[in-house]
């Protein structure tokens, strides 16, 4: 299927799931990253969670990733430039809404991209092949062809994956793992 009708349907399934459902998948989504063999790596890059979009909820992963003393990077949208600009989260930063109501600190102390080792993806949808399905705006891309072409990109979703995604844009990045409530998939890796 094409990008645009697969953004349709998982916005659709998305808002059909519950707040119950969101927090209990979000919980087991967390679990399951704790079973990747990424926990040897310091620079981790992650969302925070826009919750009108439903999306999985990252608070408790961020808490873990402060626990294990892991350096923690957020993204601010600078739309200046239409991309990302990475910023260190300390549990002490203050967060404030920006004009899409999206969480982001409100001083942002910048990191280098390159510093990046582990990218945890938000996303609609992804196929068997680790293609994916955001919001298409590309952001991620951008980010991604900024970060070490050995940064490890970690897809995080409700849903597992479909079949097929038609690839639209020559710069679409794949991922190297999904997570998902019940199962981790493994690409690239």
């Amino acid at each position: 299927m094409i990008k645009k009708e697969l953004r349709k349907i998982y916005k659709t399934k998305r808002n059909a799931l519950t707040e119950q459902e969101i927090v209990l998948f979000s919980q087991q989504i967390t679990q399951k990253i704790k079973e990747l063999n990424i926990w040897n790596k310091t620079n981790f890059h992650i969302f925070l969670s826009i919750e009108s979009k439903k999306e999985v909820k990252t608070n408790e992963l961020i808490s873990f990733l402060h626990q294990q003393e892991k350096q923690v990077i957020v993204p601010k949208i600078n739309t200046e430039e239409n991309q990302l600009t990475s910023c260190r989260l300390l549990p002490s930063t203050d967060l404030i809404k920006n004009k899409w109501e999206i969480l982001e600190p409100q001083f942002c102390r910048a990191v280098n991209s390159l510093k990046i080792e582990v990218v945890f993806i938000p996303l609609l949808i992804s196929d068997s092949k680790g293609n994916r399905v955001g919001y298409g705006k590309g952001f991620y891309d951008k980010l991604l062809a900024t970060c070490n072409p050995e940064v490890i990109k970690v897809g995080i979703n409700f849903f597992k994956p479909i079949d097929s995604i038609i690839k639209t844009h020559l710069n679409d990045v794949t991922l190297d793992f999904l997570v998902t409530p019940r199962k981790i998939y493994t690409y690239n890796f």
